[in-house]
């Protein structure tokens, strides 16, 4: 089996603000992070698969491409991501919460036989999660 990653980019803000708790007790959670603030996301995804026998490739990139700008850039682009983006306006928008989101979004939409792999968000350099199929663990 092989993968392919590409690399997207994307800016927006958020705000880490648990409705649940006080003032006090989300500024120890999420310090800084309760002001809205923004970053500039770095979005890598993965696909697995055999390469076509004819094209030699696992996914066409291009056709990626449109998939990852039409599921999540789109909608997530200089956008405020729990004011303006509705598959988030009810979660607390950890960089963890995020890409799992984004994962779910993406793989029903990965053509076969290729299939979805590993979707990976970075923050900034220092800060990133990744969510990984179930079934290539």
């Amino acid at each position: 089996m092989l993968t392919i990653t590409k690399c997207y980019s994307f800016s927006a803000a958020h705000r880490l603000w648990n409705a649940a708790l006080s003032s006090e007790e989300n500024e120890q959670a999420f310090g800084m992070c309760i002001r809205t603030h923004g970053h500039n996301y770095k979005l890598e995804v993965t696909v697995m698969g055999l390469p076509d026998p004819v094209t030699g490739m696992i996914i066409n990139l291009p056709v990626l491409d449109a998939i990852v700008q039409e599921v999540i850039l789109t909608h997530v682009d200089h956008r405020f991501l729990e004011q303006d983006v509705p598959f988030l306006k009810d979660v607390l928008t950890t960089v963890e919460n995020v890409v799992v989101i984004f994962f779910e979004r993406l793989q029903p939409a990965i053509p076969e036989p290729a299939r979805l792999f590993r979707v990976r968000l970075f923050e900034s350099d220092q800060n990133w999660a990744e969510a990984v199929a179930q079934d290539s663990i």
